[in-house]
């Protein structure tokens, strides 16, 4: 399993107002014009050997974009949405590196947001 395929798992454990939820990039069949459902790609960043112990790594250092592309016509609190999600990462083990404000898609005009979640994980749980 990957990092952004692990990421993808907890989000979609959660019960939020989130259509999609992809990873990697979008479905070749999906109509990028239609604004009408709050959707989420996950990239990965970063994935690189750390922890060395005896010339070794013992860990790999994961961290994962979550790229949340909101409803254009969205009602949704944007913090009721981003909390209980930054939220369920931490429980994980995951710590949130990166996170700047919202920002408008220039090609869509939907208000976006970006987070980067780092984790370790141990070599011998790959």
């Amino acid at each position: 399993m990957t990092a952004a395929q692990r990421a993808q798992k907890i989000i979609k454990s959660l019960d939020l107002p989130i259509a999609h939820v992809y990873c990697f990039n979008w479905p070749p069949d999906t109509n990028l014009d239609d604004t009408s459902t709050t959707d989420v790609l996950i990239t990965e960043v970063n994935d690189m050997p750390t922890t060395y112990g005896s010339d070794r790594s013992n860990e790999m250092e994961e961290t994962v974009a979550v790229n949340i592309f909101y409803a254009s016509d969205s009602t949704v609190d944007f913090d009721k949405l981003e909390q209980p999600l930054l939220n369920a990462f931490e429980i994980q083990g995951w710590f949130c590196v990166y996170s700047p404000g919202h920002s408008i898609d220039p090609d869509t005009g939907q208000v976006t947001k970006v987070f980067q979640f780092k984790h370790l994980l141990r070599k011998d749980e790959i």
